[in-house]
């Protein structure tokens, strides 16, 4: 027995953290980028999901919550348990929506790729409030009220924000209302389905009107019909405040999202989730790089308003570049577990990584990495363990080669003596 303990032990790899002499420095040619000045970690293309490797980009969870406005009878809204049902079904439907995302249909003939679509809504309530589930009800007609056009209460006031709003820059607030009755009653205005998207709050309006409309037309489930429809206008409108456009009528920045008649449905209709359609259920490439890149930066409104899944290590939620696979990283990214290079994999990052508390990027032996200008690091105030380098007997060490002068930051292991690697 005590001569197979030590064969074990003997056979055992040895983790070992990177050290200064472990790693490889090489010289390493300007690339076209960077000739031109171009820096690749500010090209949102560069943030558009892998189809290959969609874990490479981590889920992102958008914190929202939902407000109904009633008059001051509690009526003219949904309220109470219907108005639950109602958010909890909308949310349903507008993540199913992201989880499919149809294919483009325009232009005619096109080819535009389908990616997946990594963020999903998330309802959240007030901290430490128990029962909260951020599904709301305020009774006050004036605030209920919204108006296409002029004023009081034109879609971009923000009365309601400022009076209800919970959790402000934190949480994306969703505030679901009704037309005017004087406007419904003109034979000008149409009472639509509207809203606005603004950077931490959004309106909608028209979901009760709708819901009435189907009841009165016969519709079966009306309920549901509603909720579903209105995932759409959600989509969008949250599209907005994530920094998208419309697509049909301007220039949104986009060459994959072309501008169109802005019909409503038809076979030559657009699909896109920025143009008015009967669907919103497409979304391309460009346009999941933009989201991807605003969430990325450290001030902006749209990552405020995320749920910071990658400040706690999750190892289930480890990201494993296998052997045969050769991958860049070419935009930043925040990572939710381990990171692990296997044996005949290469993984070279360019730009900043967010690695979660205690997490580790793990180089087997056969594998490697290329530290090539980026930067390694915890954006949650915390640290991560470091790289570390197993070892088995008669196995060359994993490879850790740096280039373009990269960095270490809030690692708790440190490499040569220096919490900054250069």
């Amino acid at each position: 027995m005590l001569l197979a303990v030590c064969v074990l032990v003997a056979c055992a790899r040895k983790v070992q953290y990177l050290q200064a002499e472990n790693i490889i420095y090489e010289e390493a040619e300007p690339t076209p980028e960077q000739n031109a000045g171009i820096d690749i970690c500010k090209e949102s293309d560069n943030y558009a999901p892998d189809a290959r490797y969609p874990e490479h980009t981590p889920m992102r969870y958008v914190r929202i919550n939902i407000h109904f406005i009633t008059s001051d009878e509690g009526e003219r809204n949904f309220s109470g348990v219907q108005a639950k049902q109602f958010a909890e079904k909308m949310v349903r439907s507008a993540n199913y929506k992201l989880k499919v995302n149809d294919e483009m249909v325009l232009p005619v003939g096109n080819d535009t790729p389908k990616l997946p679509v990594r963020y999903r809504y998330v309802l959240t309530g007030k901290e430490g409030v128990p029962g909260d589930d951020g599904i709301y009800v305020h009774r006050d007609s004036e605030l209920m009220l919204f108006n296409k056009k002029g004023k009081p209460h034109h879609s971009s006031e923000k009365a309601q924000y400022d009076t209800y709003g919970v959790r402000k820059q934190e949480v994306l607030n969703i505030f679901m209302l009704e037309h005017h009755p004087d406007s419904i009653a003109s034979p000008t205005y149409k009472p639509s389905s509207d809203g606005i998207g603004m950077k931490y709050w959004v309106k909608m309006a028209g979901a009760f009107y709708k819901y009435q409309r189907q009841i009165q037309k016969g519709k079966d489930d009306p309920f549901s019909a509603t909720a579903g429809r209105m995932a759409g206008l959600l989509n969008h409108e949250i599209g907005h405040s994530m920094g998208l456009r419309h697509t049909w009528n301007s220039d949104d920045g986009c060459d994959d999202t072309p501008k169109n008649g802005n019909c409503w449905k038809g076979a030559t209709c657009s699909n896109n989730m920025m143009d008015y359609n009967a669907t919103h259920g497409a979304i391309t490439p460009c346009q999941l790089g933009r989201m991807e890149y605003n969430w990325s930066k450290e001030r902006s409104s749209q990552r405020k308003l995320l749920d910071p899944v990658w400040c706690e290590r999750n190892p289930e939620q480890s990201i494993r570049i296998q052997s045969g696979q050769i991958v860049t990283w070419e935009s930043a990214k925040d990572l939710n577990g381990d990171l692990i290079i296997e044996k005949g994999g290469t993984l070279a990052i360019k730009c900043l990584v967010s690695m979660p508390a205690g997490s580790y990027i793990k180089v087997m032996s056969g594998g490697k990495l290329i530290l090539d200008g980026c930067t390694i690091t915890n954006r949650c105030g915390d640290e991560w363990a470091g790289i570390i380098t197993p070892v088995k007997r008669k196995q060359a060490r994993g490879q850790v080669i740096y280039r373009n002068d990269p960095s270490l930051d809030r690692v708790a292991n440190m490499v040569g003596g220096s919490k900054r690697a250069r």
